[in-house]
Formats: C-alpha cells, structure tokens, sequence
C-alpha cells in the first residue's frame, strides 16, 4: 500500500534501502549512516516530499522523493555533507571512468538546467527491493503517485536523473509525456505531470 512519507517512521528504512539496492550510487559512498543524515536533511526541507510502499506486513518495498525546488535541495545537500564524507566520494569517482562520468553528468548538466530554472522540480530518489515480488507493483505505484503529486502541486514538468546501471530506464521508457536524454552514465527524463 501506498503511504505519504514520514521521516519518523521511514528514514532508517529508505536509508537501509537505498544502500542495499544502490550501493554504488555517489551518495552511497557515505555508507549507511551518510545516507541516513542525507535523507534527513532532505526530509528538513519544506519542499520536500515523499512516498513509500508497504507490503501487508509493513516491509517497506519502495519509495519516491521529490522536491518542488531542486536548487535549494541540491545547494543544501552539497553544503551539508561533511568534509569526510565529499573525500570519500570524489575518491570513489576517481576509481573508475564511470563513476567520474556520473559527477560530470551532474556537474555539467544536471546542476546548469537547475541553476536555469528552467526546471525546479525534481525526483531526487526511486527505490524499490528488486528482491521483492512486488518490486514492480511498488515502482509503478509510486511513480503514479509521485506524478499525481506535482500535478496537483502545479508543477509542470520535473526532472529525473537515472544512472545507467538501474532498469529505471527501461522502466519509464513505457510512459508518454517523458522526454529522454542520455547522457555520458545517466539518463535524464523530464516528464510532464
């Protein structure tokens, strides 16, 4: 079942998600606990928001986040993660060519169209348990309610960025109104609500 996102009730669990489904996300580089204090700090913010996916035993199988102003989440995130915790990730980029691509997608891209504003909307994180049989229910549920929540919030079109290495891709490659570019290891999506 689809809930509205509470930090205290699910910050631990979409942390622990995150980090078991997407080890190798930039963010992830901060371990468990980095992913902890990132999620916080994003749920701190009055522009964001989020869902969860509760299977009938209150096991969380996926979740959405999004924000109605990306600058100011992106500007609070870089300036909130600790000095330890940026040297841990710009080594990580260094240890290969893909993971350097994935900052410079960011960096190059991502970061000028937000700066823009040419878009201030973004789904910041879309988690599911690939292990789960209801993985696919839950992604396809939380992505209609995310959608439905912009809609209704007045926003027009936001942004998703999607690294090469997830099915999430493949997965919106299914829906009208979304735009896709590819990028050096991501794909960006603007998706009209």
């Amino acid at each position: 079942m689809i809930l509205e996102y509470k930090a205290e009730l699910h910050l631990s669990a979409i942390a622990s998600l995150h980090y078991r489904m997407i080890p190798y996300s930039t963010i992830a580089q901060t371990g468990e606990e980095g992913l902890y204090q990132y999620y916080k700090i994003l749920s701190g913010l009055e522009s964001t928001f989020g869902f969860v996916w509760m299977d009938n035993d209150a096991k969380l199988i996926g979740f959405v986040l999004g924000t109605t102003d990306a600058k100011t989440a992106r500007k609070t995130m870089f300036h909130s993660i600790k000095f330890s915790d940026k040297l841990k990730i710009v080594l990580y980029s260094l240890k290969s060519l893909g993971n350097l691509l994935n900052i410079a997608d960011t960096v190059l891209y991502i970061n000028p169209l937000i700066s823009s504003n040419k878009i201030n909307a973004e789904w910041l994180s879309w988690i599911t348990d690939i292990n789960s049989k209801k993985s696919n229910m839950a992604a396809l549920e939380t992505y209609k309610t995310i959608r439905k929540h912009f809609k209704k919030a007045g926003i027009k079109q936001f942004l998703c960025q999607a690294d090469k290495r997830t099915n999430t891709h493949k997965f919106l490659s299914q829906f009208k109104n979304i735009q896709q570019h590819e990028l050096l290891q991501n794909f960006i999506f603007i998706i009209n609500s």
